[in-house]
């Protein structure tokens, strides 16, 4: 039987497609944090099926902890709110199974809701402790988007990430919207990681996002190139701090404050080095400069916003509090119903003439090269 691939692993796909074949056959691993996140899944499950219609006691049926009982909150109400922006639910569907339809494509959407003004709204829930993508850099949301399209058969979908962190002020809301064009070009990608994958001499790239998941990392079998990397993991997983190791602690510190002192030296001399000879350093380069897009007015921003008519002003109270760039252009997005590429030349047109966005260079990061 021919084995799928499931929407929540295509960022992995995409960087490692050997990983794919890899990890057939090999039984699931589970942790700590797996559980907890599980148990809120299954919490948000019940409680937007309307099988439990009250968070504490869906709570409390989910035995969750308190940090985890925080979390089902804070997302089930935001959920909410978003929900009756757009008149209410007609119809939830939790934990929604995607068709693989042929393409070997597979999936389980967090939470589908088709609200009354026909809008279809995609939620999925980040439960874990790490550094998450924003909903328009998820390649997960694109294959749900992708699969939500075709079987439901409409052409806009609003995806919205929530992220947990390791503390209520950690968390993020971010959304993307998915129209016709959107919805092609990820169809594109997404086929093409797939082909990649699937191809006999598909790559095998270990790295740490790669490994992190991957039910091949470590096997001496399946994936001889990631031993080195799992075997240096192996040596961070925490332990308990035994007497032994305690007393050792002042001086385990000193080492490894003077180790970054170090490597920061260190570092600072390769770039130098590299500015000076790019091809110094076998192995070795220096990213090529980048620069970010800052505003220098908010105010003047909010008053070219009002009268090119880009949001209107709850909108940008709601979404854009600290006037960050990357909302205002997906207010400018959803405002003027264009697509992410126009709303960012609009933006930066509209805000460069009016001498309001400047943009600041980056520090150049050195990367390696095989």
């Amino acid at each position: 039987m021919e084995k799928s691939l499931h929407a929540s692993s295509f960022e992995r796909y995409l960087l490692c497609p050997g990983s794919f074949a890899a990890e057939q056959g090999l039984p699931d691993t589970t942790s700590d944090e797996a559980t907890s996140g599980q148990k809120i899944h299954n919490a948000l499950r019940l409680y937007f099926s309307g099988t439990v219609k009250d968070l504490a006691d869906v709570a409390k049926v989910c035995k969750l902890d308190d940090r985890e009982e925080i979390i089902l909150n804070w997302f089930a109400r935001n959920a909410e709110t978003i929900i009756t922006e757009h008149g209410g639910a007609a119809k939830c569907y939790p934990e929604f199974k995607l068709n693989e339809d042929g393409d070997r494509i597979t999936g389980t959407a967090d939470l589908i809701v088709r609200c009354k003004d026909n809008q279809i709204l995609l939620f999925d829930w980040k439960t874990g402790y790490g550094k998450q993508l924003t909903a328009e850099k998820n390649l997960q949301l694109r294959v749900y988007a992708m699969k939500i399209a075709e079987q439901f058969g409409c052409i806009r979908i609003l995806a919205c990430l929530f992220s947990a962190g390791n503390a209520v002020e950690d968390s993020a809301f971010s959304f993307a919207e998915y129209g016709p064009d959107e919805i092609k070009e990820s169809k594109k990608e997404i086929y093409a990681i797939r082909d990649r994958c699937l191809a006999h001499d598909a790559k095998r790239i270990p790295g740490p996002e790669q490994c992190k998941y991957c039910k091949a990392a470590g096997n001496p079998d399946r994936c001889p190139k990631s031993l080195a990397r799992h075997n240096q993991l192996a040596l961070t997983v925490r332990k308990p701090m035994t007497p032994e190791l305690r007393a050792k602690c002042a001086v385990i510190w000193d080492n490894i404050k003077a180790f970054e002192a170090a490597a920061k030296g260190f570092k600072l001399m390769v770039k130098d080095e590299l500015a000076a000879n790019p091809d110094g350093i076998p192995g070795l380069k220096l990213k090529a400069p980048e620069s970010r897009r800052v505003i220098t007015d908010a105010n003047k921003v909010f008053e070219i916003g009002i009268q090119r008519e880009w949001f209107d002003q709850s909108a940008f109270v709601s979404k854009a509090v600290t006037v960050k760039i990357g909302e205002l252009v997906k207010l400018v997005k959803a405002g003027l119903k264009v697509t992410q590429k126009e709303a960012t030349e609009t933006v930066n047109t509209e805000l460069g003439n009016a001498g309001v966005l400047k943009f600041e260079p980056k520090e150049q990061a050195i990367e390696r090269i095989e």
